[in-house]
């Protein structure tokens, strides 16, 4: 693996996650007749299957527009309306390439795995021309981790046209990667998202070879660990080398296991430093897990819990542990644009531990030393901070207690302040 040491600000990543069935397919017909067309590149690849992953699940689904590439990889996608179109400009381009497919440089493909394409995001031009390749997909997927672990798994298409805001900050992550990904593999930014094959770019088309490996590698990990969790929502499994996490990226060269794992009650984030045969482990590096409960459809209790070492290989591990209790005007599992009224107070406990387990509250009345009360009113956030001791009395151990707690008492308290 010591060959792909180049690749330092890349991450690869394959989901697996549950769900399937038809969708809405179009054939390789003329491409002026298409949307969006383009190839599938490592070597020209024939049978792939590109969708646009509309609920952003890494599976081809019902109602998602899909093509299987042709001759010389090429695809030409069509939408059956408007609607579809614009959803899909708010969505990733992937592409699954399974065994059986003929890559016309390499042969057929052995060992299956996954590209991507950053969306449109509903640009200033639509983008009809799309290539494929390992070199797009390294732009997405550093990105797309980073929306996973901001805006949770619920993100769609639909998410992002509610929410602007966020789409803006999308795109500045997005050409901060681009930037970063140039600089590092040696490419411009028109070579990143070229047919390299066609312009006999050698460089750009070894470094995209030597990343379908770690591709078919994320794949073998990811549907290992979907069939551990069993009822998992969504499963990402990637590596990487250097991380800021660790130390500020004192080791470039050690790469990185990363691991985020949804299911309905529990969120999970992992990353541990490993040997460069991406099997050994060799040191956790962090690890957090949120575990919530809906009592009922206003109403969402949490606890959260990270166990982390961040300074180097000889650094102490913290915890940070906290438990919240969030009370919203109308139905919280539906609030996409997070637009409604809301009020959330959440206890934290800090502490040493050489382990998880070690970091486990038995009682946040006993242990808790900050609180914050969080509102949210007419779409204005406000956040107050308090230390112990609290102003609002018996508001602890939300798992257990949540049906003794009144929620016009954190809404009375949340005014107050």
């Amino acid at each position: 693996m010591k060959r792909y040491f180049l690749i330092i600000m890349a991450l690869f990543l394959l989901t697996a996650c549950g769900g399937g069935g038809s969708s809405s397919s179009s054939s390789n017909s003329d491409s002026t007749t298409a949307d969006v067309a383009g190839k599938v590149i490592d070597g020209y690849i024939e049978g792939a299957t590109i969708y646009y992953d509309l609920n952003y699940n890494g599976e081809l689904d019902d109602g998602e527009p899909s093509v299987v590439s042709g001759e010389g990889g090429l695809f030409n996608l069509t939408f059956e309306d408007e609607t579809q179109k614009a959803c899909a400009w708010n969505s990733p381009l992937v592409v699954d390439v399974p065994v059986g497919a003929v890559d016309l440089e390499n042969g057929t493909v052995t060992e299956a795995y996954q590209m991507f394409r950053a969306p449109n995001f509903g640009g200033t031009t639509e983008e009809t021309t799309a290539h494929i390749t390992p070199l797009t997909s390294v732009l997405w997927t550093k990105v797309q981790s980073m929306i996973f672990q901001e805006y949770g798994a619920d993100v769609t298409c639909d998410y992002f046209s509610a929410n602007p805001s966020a789409v803006q900050d999308i795109l500045l992550l997005m050409d901060e990667t681009v930037q970063n990904v140039s600089q590092t593999l040696g490419l411009t930014e028109e070579e990143l998202y070229s047919d390299y094959v066609e312009e006999q770019n050698a460089v750009a088309h070894d470094l995209a070879g030597d990343i379908v490996p770690i591709l078919a590698k994320s794949l073998e990990d990811t549907l290992a660990l979907k069939a551990q969790y069993g009822d998992t929502n969504f499963v990402m499994v990637q590596y990487y080398q250097g991380s800021e996490i660790d130390n500020e990226n004192a080791y470039p060269d050690a790469w990185y296991k990363d691991v985020i794992v949804f299911t309905n009650e529990r969120t999970i984030y992992e990353l541990t430093k490993v040997d460069d045969d991406l099997e050994t482990e060799i040191r956790p590096i962090s690890y957090s897990e949120r575990v919530r409960q809906n009592p009922d459809s206003n109403t969402e209790v949490y606890t959260f819990t990270t166990f982390e070492s961040r300074l180097g290989d000889d650094s102490d591990y913290t915890c940070q542990s906290s438990e919240g209790y969030i009370y919203a005007d109308e139905d919280i599992l539906n609030d996409i644009a997070g637009t409604q009224n809301m009020y959330e107070i959440i206890n934290m406990v800090n502490k040493s531990s050489a382990d998880f387990d070690g970091c486990a509250v038995d009682d946040f009345e006993l242990e808790a030393t900050t609180r914050n009360i969080i509102t949210r009113i007419d779409s204005v956030s406000e956040q107050n901070t308090e230390t112990a001791p609290f102003g609002l009395s018996g508001w602890f151990n939300f798992s257990d207690n949540y049906g003794t707690l009144d929620y016009n008492e954190l809404i009375g308290y949340a005014s107050s302040l």
